[in-house]
């Protein structure tokens, strides 16, 4: 089994980089509302629909940059202003749980907001709600979402506005590990974009990337495959013709074939991918280092570790040198570290996760790429002897990642247990490893999908429990993980 954390693979945000979710899908601006004159109760919905959005997204009553999108100054000055005079009031009728009050505020507001078509609504929602998004509060993000969604059918906007909503729903479903739930508004953007006019292939392709991504998480690869296959074509065809996109679509499609077990045309989609921005002479764009990073983990995870570290280090000298402590920057000094350790670089390795810890530690709170960081280096020091702080760092992973995602309903968890009970079980206290390896099996038979880490799961919880003669249910995990991997890649099980 290779190395903790190698490549930041366990890492959710990571595996949303690696298939193009790396942030929400971006809005396709084709505003088609309606331009209704303010009547006085299709202004207090509209007041409604928003009052929660404006109530929450900030207590200093100041709009998230993300919502200040307006087309002209006076939307701009229409919502800073009702913000200003309205927001306090009506945070604390709803905190207070005080509908009436909260009803007379909103109708104090409504005259001032008459100005704001539908479309402007749903676009301030939107706005909210990728606002959220960037946050990292996905809970928020889906709420928002789905007054927007709910907003552009109640005032009959165009197919442009329910296709931005409901990518916002369907990228805050993934994130929250609601795979069926974004599949399903993944698909449903799909059949929206496509009745978009005039037809933009582009946002098609856009929207069908979105939904190979989920259907990837719900474990239909194949069907993912042939999704991103369609989304390359698309973007290949339109006009004008994206780079960026083109790059985009092939980078996802490596990744799901790599998933299936299509190496060689996973790493042909992968050097497309940067041959594309190449030509394109967008080798100094983020979408660039991004598609490097992920064709490094890529080779690492073929155990190709060699040719892996010059491609990080490309990555890292891609940014500002005053800006690679940024903290963005966590997962490529981590991969990095990974991949020096594989190759036997300790010196290297300590330098480069120093580089992800110390930003890490710096971060007013933890985020999705703190717990890979630790676990990476807990590798590190387990590779110098130091078993005890190589543990100190996995239970501190384990305790960032439970912090982030709120409790084991997520991916993260599964495999922190994981890599703590292989450490205690390669120490000689596999008693202690089986019982944190039978809770990381509890949770991941409870997440949808991602066949191939539960794989990972039972193969080491069969390696403990053989530790602790359990004989038969060592055989029985141990099978249960052959054949999870024949399914990931449809092998005849006759010849596993």
């Amino acid at each position: 089994m290779r190395g903790p954390g190698h490549g930041q693979q366990a890492s959710h945000r990571q595996q949303c980089t690696e298939k193009g979710l790396r942030h929400p899908p971006k809005p396709y601006q084709h505003c088609s509302g309606r331009q209704v004159a303010g009547g006085k109760m299709r202004v207090v919905a509209l007041v409604t629909a928003c009052a929660v959005f404006l109530a929450n997204v900030s207590a200093s009553g100041a709009m998230p940059a993300a919502a200040q999108t307006a087309e002209a100054p006076s939307r701009e000055k229409i919502v800073e202003t009702w913000a200003k005079a309205h927001l306090p009031a009506v945070k604390a009728a709803i905190v207070a749980k005080d509908p009436a009050a909260t009803a007379a505020h909103l109708r104090a507001a409504a005259t001032e907001l008459a100005p704001l078509s539908d479309g402007d609504i749903s676009s301030l929602l939107i706005g909210g709600a990728d606002g959220f998004l960037g946050d990292g509060d996905n809970a928020s993000a889906l709420a928002i979402g789905e007054a927007a969604l709910a907003w552009s059918r109640q005032a009959k906007l165009g197919p442009g506005n329910q296709f931005d909503a409901l990518g916002r729903t369907g990228a805050a479903r993934y994130f929250m590990a609601d795979y069926a739930g974004a599949a399903r508004d993944m698909g449903e953007s799909v059949e929206r974009a496509r009745e978009i006019a005039p037809y933009d292939a582009n946002a098609v392709a856009n929207a069908i990337s979105n939904y190979a991504v989920v259907l990837d998480a719900n474990g239909r690869y194949r069907e993912s495959e042939a999704a991103l296959q369609d989304a390359v074509k698309l973007r290949l065809s339109a006009e004008p013709r994206r780079p960026e996109g083109v790059a985009t679509a092939h980078a996802a499609l490596a990744a799901v074939q790599k998933r299936i077990g299509r190496f060689d045309l996973a790493e042909g989609n992968y050097r497309a991918s940067l041959e594309t921005l190449e030509a394109a002479g967008r080798t100094e764009t983020p979408a660039y280092a991004r598609v490097l990073h992920n064709y490094a983990v890529f080779l690492s995870d073929e155990g190709r570790d060699a040719e892996a570290v010059p491609l990080y280090r490309r990555v890292l000298a891609l940014v500002p040198a005053e800006k690679r402590l940024n903290p963005n920057m966590i997962p490529d000094h981590s991969a990095l570290a990974s991949a020096l350790l594989a190759i036997g670089a300790l010196d290297e390795a300590e330098v480069a996760i120093g580089d992800a810890i110390r930003i890490a530690e710096k971060l007013e709170k933890p985020n999705s790429d703190v717990g890979p960081a630790f676990a990476n280096r807990a590798g590190i020091r387990e590779a110098r002897g130091d078993v005890a702080g190589a543990e100190a760092d996995y239970r501190h992973a384990l305790a960032v990642d439970r912090q982030i995602n709120g409790g084991g309903a997520h991916l993260d968890i599964p495999i922190d247990l994981m890599r703590l009970s292989s450490l205690l079980r390669r120490n000689g206290r596999a008693a202690e490893a089986e019982t944190l390896s039978a809770e990381a099996v509890q949770l991941i038979d409870a997440i949808p999908a991602r066949n191939p880490r539960r794989a990972v799961v039972l193969d080491e919880r069969a390696a403990i429990l053989a530790v602790l003669e359990r004989r038969e249910e060592a055989l029985a995990a141990s099978r249960a993980a052959s054949e999870l991997l024949a399914e990931r890649f449809e092998l005849d099980r006759d010849r596993d």
